[in-house]
């Protein structure tokens, strides 16, 4: 019902352009595939007016959007570039997880030696699996990859482990 999600939107602050708001909603269904087309030129309408654009020539920036451990290839990374370009060869980090990227394959499974912003590409290289979600961006090289990392890694354990002695407090005021 779309009256109902429109409703349940404006508690975040998301009010339809029709009740006076500025957001712009467009009902959509997958199944029918009614209003794709009308999603997709308010889409273009949108950018235009907010001048949005990327720079190929940046450095890359994208956001994971799924990843799994490949027994043959190890892990395998979904990523929606932002900005720039990602090409092969180039160092990246992700989360708690970087590489080299040894690979790039469209949505067809063509081979690529670069991709630039707005595509989705399937990326081999890193050393784990990161978490859908993650920013992931190239760095210059694998120094930098290393470091930062590393910093990262150092913080997350710091979490975990402050998490872990404050469960454990917890548990000694239960008993």
């Amino acid at each position: 019902n779309p009256q109902v999600v429109r409703e349940k939107l404006t508690a975040y602050g998301l009010v339809d352009e029709q009740w006076g708001g500025e957001t712009i909603m467009v009902e959509v269904s997958a199944v029918t595939k009614q209003g794709v087309d009308a999603l997709l030129e308010m889409l273009l309408l949108q950018s235009d007016m907010l001048e949005l654009s990327a720079n190929p020539a940046s450095p890359a920036r994208a956001v994971v959007l799924e990843a799994e451990l490949d027994r043959a290839k190890g892990p395998v990374v979904n990523l929606l570039v932002i900005d720039g370009t990602l090409s092969l060869g180039d160092h990246v980090v992700g989360g708690l997880s970087g590489g080299k990227i040894r690979a790039l394959t469209d949505d067809r499974g063509r081979q690529l030696k670069a991709v630039g912003p707005a595509s989705p590409v399937e990326v081999t290289g890193f050393d784990a699996v990161p978490v859908p979600g993650d920013d992931c961006r190239t760095v210059p090289d694998e120094k930098a990859a290393k470091r930062i990392l590393d910093r990262r890694r150092d913080e997350a354990k710091v979490k975990d482990l402050a998490r872990k002695s404050q469960a454990k407090g917890m548990d000694a005021i239960r008993q």
